[in-house]
């Protein structure tokens, strides 16, 4: 099913709610969340958690109020946005793993990392299924940072503000002047 992301409203204000975060080098998290009209997901509301936060780490906390806040609103979590505050855009083994418990309860499940300091400043992941899942789920590695050197474990793209439809296994389209309500549990 594809999913309807309204990219270039979220991105500009996630990045300013982040904006004090990237100026300390820490990341900022969030949450995409919708719901499903017709045949397709809709991302209807970006959610920001009370989170701790580093150079390369963000850990949301309070996941009770993140399932009571969707739960209430009828809300389905269609992805997860963050921002590497002095990166460019890539999935760290954190980033693939991370994505694989999200794709794991939702297939259509999404990834975007911002990069406001690098351009491209956003690109949009998925694990490419079966294999990169498959990979990334039986991955016994301890240390959280580690390299997988696999070969196509994940699909990725740069959208273009005029496109149209969803590309490769990146079924995301990316919209303009759709609604989007941002809440911050912070």
């Amino acid at each position: 099913m594809a999913v309807h992301f309204p990219a270039y409203d979220c991105l500009e204000r996630f990045i300013s709610i982040g904006r004090i975060n990237t100026e300390r080098n820490r990341e900022t998290c969030g949450l995409l969340l919708g719901k499903q009209k017709d045949r397709r997901y809709v991302v209807t509301t970006l959610l920001i958690p009370k989170q701790i936060s580093t150079h390369n780490a963000c850990t949301m906390e309070d996941e009770v109020a993140i399932a009571q806040f969707a739960k209430q609103h009828a809300l389905v979590t269609l992805g997860w946005i963050h921002i590497h505050p002095t990166e460019p855009c890539f999935m760290t083994s954190v980033d693939l793993h991370v994505q694989s418990i999200f794709q794991s309860v939702l297939p259509e499940a999404f990834a975007v990392i911002c990069s406001p300091k690098h351009s491209p400043n956003f690109m949009i992941y998925r694990l490419t299924d079966p294999s990169g899942i498959r990979t990334i789920l039986s991955c016994e590695e301890s240390n959280a940072l580690h390299t997988h050197t696999e070969r196509q474990l994940y699909a990725v793209r740069e959208p273009q503000p005029s496109e149209a439809q969803p590309t490769d296994h990146v079924h995301v389209t990316t919209m303009w002047n759709m609604p989007l309500e941002v809440v911050d549990l912070r």
